[in-house]
């Protein structure tokens, strides 16, 4: 569903997203942030922005 990610009435967030996409990925990929919250990770998981390497709409 949509609105599970996206605001249909608008957000602060880029791409009308409820949130920074991380946090939006992580409220159904628990397991997902455990694994990336450690010392070393890839640019992508430090700026928030997993649609780099996920597409979410797949």
């Amino acid at each position: 569903m949509c609105t599970s990610c996206h605001d249909p009435h608008g957000s602060n967030a880029p791409n009308i997203m409820v949130s920074r996409m991380d946090t939006v990925c992580y409220n159904c990929h628990v397991d997902a942030e455990v694994n990336f919250i450690k010392t070393f990770t890839h640019q992508p998981v430090r700026s928030g922005d997993c649609s780099v390497c996920h597409d979410a709409h797949a």
